[in-house]
C-alpha cells in the first residue's frame, strides 16, 4: 500500500500472470484502475514510503524507481497517468536512488564514481567526486566509498582505500555552493549507534525525520541518527507502527499480536484497537482508518467503530 495523496492510496493486485495497479479515495469509495506505468517486475511490489531506505518511493504527486527492467541502470520518474521520464545516470553502470530531503542522489555501483545530486524533477544539480586521501611523492588516491545514509539533508557515506583498510565517516551537504564529500574521523570514533548502523549490523526503521527506532540490539530504544544519541526507552510501551504527528502513535505488541494508541506524554496505552480476526497484511492509512487483506481482497476499515468497506474483492 502507497500513500498517493490526501484521500487516496495505491495498491496493485497479481493473478501470477500480470500486475494490475488501482487508487482508492476511501473518503468517495472510489476505485480506479490505474494504467501501466511501472515496468513488468513483481520486485516493485514493495515499494513503500520509506524514501531513504528505498529505491523505489512516491512524493509529491509522482513515484521514482530504479527500473529493474534496465538492470538497475535507468531511473523512472512517472506520474500516476503513466507519462515516465527516464534517466541514465551512469550510462552502462547500474545504480540506487535514494532521496536527501529536498532532492535525489545516485550512487554508483563502482564505489570510486562520482555521486550525483538531482532535483525532483530529475535536474542534476551536481556531480561530486570520490574524496581523495593524500599519499607519498604529492599523490593522492581516492577512498572506496560503501553503505549509505542521510538524515538532517545530508548525506552519510563510510570509505576506505587501498592502502588503507582503516573505515571513515564522510558527510555531503548537498546545499553547499559547492558541495563535497567532508572527512568526519575514524568511523571507530563514532557514536557507537552511528558505527554500527553504518556497518549494517543494526535493523532500523524511520519513525519521524530523524528519529529511528531499533529493531534489534537496541530494542525498545529510539535514536536520533544524527548524533547517535539514545532520546527514548519505551519499557513497556508498544513498538511504533504508524505516526500521524502529535503525542501518539499506533504500537504493536502481545501475542497474539495487537494494535493500540501509546500516548508519549502520559506513557499510557489505549484499549486493544477494533481489527479483523483474521488479515494477511495491515496499513494504516490515518487515525481512522486502515486497509488490510485476507484471503478474499483488500478492504478499508474504520477501527474506531469496526465498520469495514469493500475495495476489491479476490473471492466471491
Amino acid at each position: 500500500m502507497i500513500p498517493t495523496g490526501k484521500d487516496t492510496v495505491c495498491f496493485y493486485r497479481d493473478d501470477f500472470d500480470t500486475q494490475t495497479w488501482y487508487s482508492y479515495n476511501y473518503r468517495t469509495k472510489e476505485l480506479t484502475e490505474l494504467p501501466d506505468f511501472f515496468p513488468d517486475d513483481p520486485d516493485l511490489a514493495s515499494a513503500i514510503l520509506y524514501s531513504n531506505n528505498n529505491y523505489s518511493f512516491y512524493l509529491d504527486g509522482y513515484f521514482y524507481f530504479v527500473d529493474p527492467t534496465s538492470n538497475l541502470k535507468t531511473v523512472l520518474k512517472t506520474d500516476m497517468s503513466g507519462n515516465k521520464v527516464p534517466l541514465t545516470p551512469y550510462e552502462n553502470s547500474s545504480f540506487n536512488l535514494r532521496c536527501y530531503g529536498t532532492g535525489l542522489y545516485s550512487l554508483p555501483g563502482n564505489s570510486q564514481n562520482e555521486t550525483k545530486l538531482y532535483s525532483m524533477d530529475l535536474e542534476e544539480l551536481a556531480s561530486v567526486p570520490v574524496p581523495q586521501k593524500e599519499a607519498a611523492h604529492g599523490l593522492t588516491e581516492p577512498f572506496r566509498l560503501r553503505g549509505n545514509y542521510s538524515v538532517g539533508g545530508k548525506i552519510y557515506r563510510k570509505g576506505n582505500t587501498e592502502s588503507d583498510s582503516t573505515d571513515y565517516l564522510f558527510c555531503l551537504d548537498p546545499s553547499a555552493a559547492t558541495p563535497e564529500w567532508t572527512n568526519l574521523g575514524k568511523l571507530s570514533d563514532q557514536p557507537l549507534f552511528i558505527r554500527e548502523y553504518m556497518e549494517g549490523m543494526l535493523v532500523c526503521e524511520p519513525i519521524l525525520g530523524k528519529y529511528y527506532y531499533c529493531l534489534e540490539n537496541y530494542e525498545n530504544t529510539v535514536f536520533d541518527l544524527s548524533t547517535g544519541e539514545a532520546v527514548f526507552e519505551l519499557g513497556e510501551l508498544y513498538k511504533p507502527v504508524a505516526y500521524f504527528g502529535g503525542d501518539r502513535y499506533i504500537g504493536y505488541g502481545g501475542s497474539p499480536r495487537e494494535y493500540r494508541w501509546v500516548d508519549l506524554s502520559t506513557r499510557t496505552m489505549s484499549d486493544p484497537l477494533k481489527l479483523p480476526d483474521k488479515l494477511f497484511s495491515l496499513y494504516f492509512l490515518n487515525e481512522t482508518y486502515c486497509v488490510y487483506t485476507d484471503e478474499y481482497g483488500v478492504f478499508l476499515w474504520n477501527f474506531e467503530t469496526g465498520e469495514e468497506t469493500t475495495i476489491f474483492m479476490d473471492k466471491t
